[in-house]
């Protein structure tokens, strides 16, 4: 079987963090990575071979998907949002050209806090034209959550299954056993994740003083530029980490990785996690570590709700609030208790859609677990003022030939564009007449 998957960088490309930030490969969010991978392990059987896209080079090459590919998967987050709607307009119009099934993981749509279809009313258009287009191809479409579903429901659409996100089930039926971590203390590893606009006033400055190994993930672009290239992340509010004399990366705190598999194995070597990233605290507990979740949002709410992950709204956090009391309040044994059944749904989804997985096939995942290895995925990312000279004239020379790159580039389209002008010029200058000729 041939299946065309989305998504941003495959599991199995060894890139550069200088590289991944050139092409954009991160789609904005490192998150991404996550889903991603947990959608690429289960389809990776043998007898199948999974092509990864971004579809931006294929949204013009339906007949080639046609003819190329048996089946087309695409994981997605939230997608239907504002700012999503002219990707998700030509995904409908791509759909609509297939003449192959269509599989939908996980799509979600971005609310408030509050679960209200108000912030919803510009995309509904769209997402009744996108869901159409799916369910022409599809017996059902799969969605994040129970808020989710009711909105695709109140579209007039029955046709919808809620399975979650597939980055839950990357390691099949059977979850990582939480460990038990004891409570925290000025020794503990706590790692911290931050959403920008997402307002904790003092957060940060507390957990700072309270817990001297505590460590940030970050996320963002723009996290990934700074950390890189010392460019100060603009526009953003002034809790947000966002030049390098923050003392999280002053005092060399701040990681960020570019492939999942390294993100969880460095989880696994912490106590607690906590933060606004869904997927920063999915990681989390894929390594076994405890995590807690708070949620700004429908889509980190409607995620957590589901899959029983501990997490406080963000509007109820209380005033000088502690990762130590967010771990002493956090039970995992719903999320536990209730993964079987969850796990039971999301393949039974998949059966029904035509897609064999590898979910529980302890030789798949140790397979794909070898062929990570052998790659030697790059380690985690660390601000320029936390590296030595070394990684630092490797950075300089990558931004050396990035330059001569987008130099030649930018001459090339010039020399292309000087000829067409050229031509045209010629081609609107008067032909000769035979009157004209002297005899």
């Amino acid at each position: 079987m041939r299946i065309l998957m989305r998504g941003y960088k495959h599991p199995l490309r060894r890139m550069l963090p200088e590289a991944v930030l050139d092409a954009d490969i991160l789609g904005k969010n490192s998150g991404n990575l996550v889903f991603s991978e947990a959608a690429f392990r289960a389809l990776s059987r043998t007898g199948t071979e999974v092509t990864v896209s971004n579809f931006k080079d294929l949204f013009g090459e339906v007949d080639r998907v046609n003819a190329e590919f048996d089946a087309v998967v695409l994981p997605f987050a939230n997608a239907f949002r504002d700012s999503y709607l002219p990707t998700l307009e030509r995904f409908t119009e791509f759909i609509r050209g297939l003449r192959i099934p269509v599989t939908v993981l996980g799509i979600g749509a971005q609310s408030d806090l509050d679960y209200s279809f108000r912030p919803l009313r510009r995309v509904n258009d769209a997402a009744k034209a996108f869901i159409a287009a799916v369910l022409d191809r599809s017996p059902t479409i799969g969605v994040r959550g129970e808020f989710s579903a009711s909105y695709l429901r109140n579209l007039g659409f029955d046709a919808v299954d809620v399975i979650g996100c597939p980055s839950m089930f990357m390691a099949g039926s059977r979850l990582p056993a939480t460990r038990d971590t004891g409570p925290l203390d000025a020794g503990s590893r706590v790692a911290l994740n931050l959403t920008p606009g997402v307002r904790l006033p003092g957060l940060v400055e507390h957990h700072l003083e309270r817990y001297p190994e505590l460590g940030y993930v970050a996320q963002g672009n723009f996290d990934l530029r700074l950390m890189l290239w010392g460019v100060p992340v603009r526009n953003l509010d002034e809790d947000y980490p966002r030049t390098l004399d923050h003392p999280l990366f002053a005092e060399d705190r701040a990681r960020m990785f570019v492939d999942a598999s390294t993100w969880i194995e460095e989880l696994r070597h912490v106590d607690f996690c906590f933060g606004t990233r869904i997927h920063g605290n999915i990681t989390a507990l894929l390594a076994g570590t405890p995590a807690h979740v708070i949620a700004h949002d429908s889509r980190t709410r409607e995620l957590a709700e589901y899959f029983d992950i501990p997490h406080t709204r963000v509007d109820q956090l209380p005033a000088g609030a502690d990762a130590g009391d967010l771990l002493a309040e956090s039970s995992y044994a719903e999320l536990h208790a209730g993964h079987a059944a969850r796990y039971a749904r999301f393949t039974d989804y998949l059966r029904v859609h035509g897609l064999e997985h590898t979910l529980d096939d302890a030789d798949a995942a140790a397979r794909m677990d070898r062929r990570l290895r052998k790659l030697q995925l790059p380690p985690a990312v660390r601000a320029a003022n936390g590296v030595g000279a070394i990684a630092l004239l490797q950075r300089a020379y990558w931004s050396h030939e990035a330059s001569r790159r987008a130099a030649a580039a930018l001459e090339s389209r010039v020399a292309e564009l000087e000829r067409r002008f050229a031509s045209a010029s010629l081609s609107r200058q008067p032909s000769s007449r035979k009157g004209d000729l002297a005899g």
